[in-house]
């Protein structure tokens, strides 16, 4: 049975990316993935900052990947919550009360610089 990175990999081999945003978008995909799997497994606050910060990363460039796939175009925004509600109504397949598991963007941003609180394994974990 393939673990998740396993199956994301497969999932994403099998997409043809109609231009090179889509292209370039999803190559980051994966790499973010591994960075946060890699980070988490440091079990240090350090870690855990990044890990964050490559799970935002990830998520955010699926969705503009989405958008672009789909409408041509994608927000320049980091906040997921928008990215989510500009492509809700295009046949996306995840759930949006998901990203709720996600700290919002600014406190990724501080954590990732360890300038705000300290993320609990837990916490990181979740949003994984």
């Amino acid at each position: 049975r393939p673990t998740g990175l396993r199956r994301i990999r497969i999932n994403l081999m099998g997409i043809k990316p109609s231009d090179e945003k889509i292209s370039g978008l999803l190559e980051g995909v994966l790499p973010e993935l591994e960075s946060a799997a890699v980070n988490i497994l440091r079990k240090d606050a350090v870690g855990r900052g990044a890990a964050l910060w490559s799970l935002q990363m990830a998520v955010e460039k699926t969705l503009k990947a989405f958008a672009q796939h789909k409408t041509g175009k994608f927000r320049q925004s980091h906040d997921l919550f928008d990215l989510y509600d500009d492509v809700k109504d295009l046949g996306i397949a995840a759930k949006r009360h998901l990203l709720k598991r996600m700290p919002r963007e600014p406190q990724v941003m501080s954590d990732r610089y360890g300038l705000g609180g300290t993320p609990t394994i837990t916490e990181v974990t979740n949003a994984y």
